[in-house]
């Protein structure tokens, strides 16, 4: 039979299997059955179970008996796509040319499909009717390939990959783990299934990697040069990953596919046998190391230093050894805090030691820190007030705390301690070039001398500020009386106050004494 009638023969089996799983429609779960279905019979190529029957077929098993294997591992294949299309994921509209499960059934289903499909997948192996020894290699196989070391582990540095650019190394270790390993797993469970030989599964591992190579590399140029409507979803979807083309370029990629002859577009079992002896596998790494020979193309390094000092741009070619550049741009009262590749700064910083393929050009973005600096209050003798610790270009309405000392009152703070000009005035200073020192400026307080002149002529209060001197005033009269002297005391206990008088430590009264005169 010619390969690509196996083929087709193969496919209309495994759907003709899948038709039948999971169409309860009377069970309470229905609608998750139907979210299961929907994509699982969404069509696709089918190459994944297709692989485990004729790696079962070429090492003597039963292929049809192998059915229920290899349709365990086109579930667990739908799952990822389920799961790698939602929101959160991939955020797809389309898949194999219908909408995706999420749009149809919404997140939480679909969420809850591709969950049981991952389940019934290892369930679907138990209940084969394969040898307990088969069904145990096999379902280890499928979640080794399937796992944190296979495609959920490439799954991750997929989406990690997004905030850098990779090396050729690290997009072939990310595409070997998120799609080479299920690949791989297909080739193995048909060579279990028929309980191969340890030969036979080496090979087929073999053939898995160069086969999962190709085909990587085929749909990332497809993403690029085919049309939605043929490939039944979106294209251009990976312009922000890292993928072969980003990384060779078409042409590049065109020529690693001379593989596609023997590789990706296999038709004739001749081929497929010396596929699956391995012997692609030499050309396909020889390819490789040739690509690593193209002309690099080149691109623009720009460097955007939001008001600093300009930084000229770098042209690189792919492949080249980025350094940081050479002079570091400066920004009046900021301190610049490095390059990063986002202009709003919310993506890591460059990393120059590991940026070393933009797509093709690229902006870096300087991001800046406010410079720090120090506000100290000298009060002069009057209670301390902490200082003030503040950014270039903060608005700040002045210290919390205000200085007192006794016997003043506080004026204000000054930029000079000798001079007192320049009075801050906290409505417009905000922003200081440096650290600096204010300066507690003072006014004496007043104060004001009451005195009693107990029936005597009324003299008025002095009002005076502290370190005045006060002169006396004119002396009160009472008639029959003659005037002794002003005293502190009502009583007129102690010496008469003498003028003139010193500052006082408060607001007074002073009592007139009074010595009746003779008759």
């Amino acid at each position: 039979m010619a390969f690509r009638e196996q083929l087709n023969s193969y496919c209309a089996a495994v759907e003709e299997y899948l038709n039948g799983c999971f169409a309860e429609e009377t069970l309470p779960q229905a609608t998750l059955l139907r979210a299961m279905r929907y994509s699982l019979l969404a069509g696709g190529k089918r190459l994944r179970p297709a692989l485990v029957l004729e790696f079962c077929r070429i090492c003597g098993g039963d292929w049809e008996k192998a059915l229920p294997i290899a349709a365990s591992i086109e579930m667990l294949h739908t799952y990822s796509l389920v799961h790698d299309d939602l929101p959160c994921m991939d955020n797809d509209d389309y898949r194999r040319g219908k909408l995706t499960n999420h749009k149809v059934f919404g997140d939480a289903i679909a969420t809850l499909a591709g969950d049981a499909l991952l389940t019934e997948a290892f369930s679907t192996i138990a209940a084969s009717g394969a040898e307990p020894e088969v069904i145990a290699a096999c379902t280890g196989a499928l979640a080794n390939a399937a796992g944190a070391y296979g495609m959920v582990g490439g799954q991750v540095l997929d989406m990690e990959g997004e905030a850098r650019i990779l090396s050729a190394d690290e997009v072939q270790t990310l595409h070997r783990l998120k799609t080479g390993c299920l690949i791989s797993a297909a080739c193995k469970m048909g060579v279990l299934a028929a309980k191969g030989t340890a030969e036979q599964l080496d090979a087929a591992e073999r053939y898995a990697q160069a086969i999962g190579l190709a085909f990587q590399i085929r749909d990332d140029m497809l993403d690029v040069l085919g049309d939605a409507k043929t490939l039944g979803k979106a294209v251009h979807a990976d312009t922000k990953k890292n993928t072969f083309v980003t990384i060779y370029g078409l042409d590049g990629s065109a020529d690693v596919l001379t593989l596609n002859n023997d590789v990706y577009s296999v038709n004739d079992a001749a081929k497929m046998t010396m596929l699956y002896q391995g012997v692609v596998t030499t050309k396909a790494k020889n390819l490789l190391d040739a690509a690593n020979g193209l002309t690099y193309k080149s691109f623009n390094l720009d460097y955007q230093t939001n008001g600093g000092t300009a930084i000229p741009s770098v042209s690189y070619q792919l492949f080249d050894e980025l350094a940081a550049p050479t002079a570091e741009t400066t920004k009046e009262y900021h301190r610049f805090e490095g390059w990063f590749a986002d202009a709003a700064l919310t993506e890591a910083i460059t990393d120059w030691s590991e940026l070393t393929m933009p797509y093709g050009g690229m902006t870096v973005y300087a991001k800046w820190a406010k410079t720090g600096y120090t506000i100290s209050f000298e009060s002069n003798g009057g209670t301390p007030v902490e200082e003030y610790l503040g950014n270039v270009g903060d608005a700040w309405t002045g210290p919390t705390t205000t200085p007192t000392r006794t016997n003043y009152v506080f004026d204000g703070w000054y930029y000079d301690d000798i001079t007192f000009e320049n009075a801050v005035d906290w409505t417009t200073f905000t922003v200081p070039n440096n650290d600096l020192t204010l300066y507690a400026k003072w006014d004496y307080a007043s104060y004001t001398i009451t005195f009693n002149s107990n029936g005597g002529t009324a003299v008025a209060p002095i009002t005076a500020k502290f370190t005045s001197m006060v002169s006396k005033p004119t002396d009160p009269t009472k008639p029959g009386s003659g005037f002794m002297g002003w005293y502190l005391n009502e009583n007129l206990s102690g010496s008469p106050i003498s003028w003139p008088m010193a500052m006082p430590s408060r607001n007074i009264t002073l009592y007139a004494g009074w010595n009746e005169n003779g008759y």
